[in-house]
């Protein structure tokens, strides 16, 4: 129901695609290392990663975000991946991370965010519905995450939203746009945001992806890209 399998499906689509598991998720979850001894069974790895970060002065979205540059890096040493040619896509946790990827690595020319808008008063203070991974010390007293997303403009920037997603509340998502698609407005580029609004739930709508990123990454028909 959610639709994880973006990925799979931009590259059967004529992308060249990488995916990363950032720390505590998918091949990197220390239950898959052969010295595991369970003591944090049934934890969420997501937490527990920030708090193994915080003794070392760090955060684990700052970990994660030098992560994916050093993927990225390697993506682009190879041949057929053009480098000044990349786009960026993520689903909620992943929406997060493409956020701040877009935001920390300029090389990334377009993005889109896949049901991760909100207001931090609501999804953050109110339902407590972020973890580890998703934080960085005092992030609430200075910036909200519409800002956050703003700081993207002028490059082009697709959201989607659900209208039955039962993490972040359609209501509250909708304004974090409005207020969004002010900044983009602001500076000039409101023709570079653009909004997948599907019916669906907390998951990928697939109804604007391959036209935007085709669109922005200049990226032909029969042509393969990143």
């Amino acid at each position: 129901a959610h639709r994880y399998n973006y990925g799979h499906v931009m590259a059967k689509r004529g992308f060249v695609t990488f995916a990363i598991d950032w720390i505590g998720f998918g091949e990197r979850n220390d239950s898959q290392k052969p010295n595991f001894l369970a003591h944090n069974w049934g934890r969420d790895w997501c937490n527990l990663y920030y708090l193994h970060a915080t003794m070392l002065g760090m955060t684990s979205l700052s970990i994660n975000v030098a992560h994916g540059m050093a993927a990225t890096d390697f993506a682009i040493s190879l041949p057929g991946v053009d480098g000044k040619r990349l786009g960026v896509m993520g689903l909620s946790g992943g929406g997060t991370m493409t956020l701040w990827m877009a935001l920390c690595d300029r090389r990334f020319n377009a993005a889109e965010i896949i049901c991760y808008s909100d207001l931090w008063a609501y999804f953050g203070i109110r339902d407590l519905n972020y973890c580890g991974m998703q934080v960085a010390p005092g992030l609430f007293k200075l910036v909200d995450l519409p800002d956050l997303q703003g700081l993207l403009a002028p490059r082009p920037l697709l959201i989607d939203i659900g209208a039955n997603d039962t993490c972040f509340r359609v209501d509250t998502s909708m304004e974090c746009f409005r207020r969004l698609a002010a900044i983009y407005r602001a500076a000039g580029a409101r023709e570079m945001l653009e909004l997948d609004f599907h019916e669906g739930e907390h998951g990928w709508g697939d109804n604007r992806s391959e036209a935007f990123f085709r669109k922005h990454l200049r990226f032909e028909h029969g042509e393969e890209n990143t």
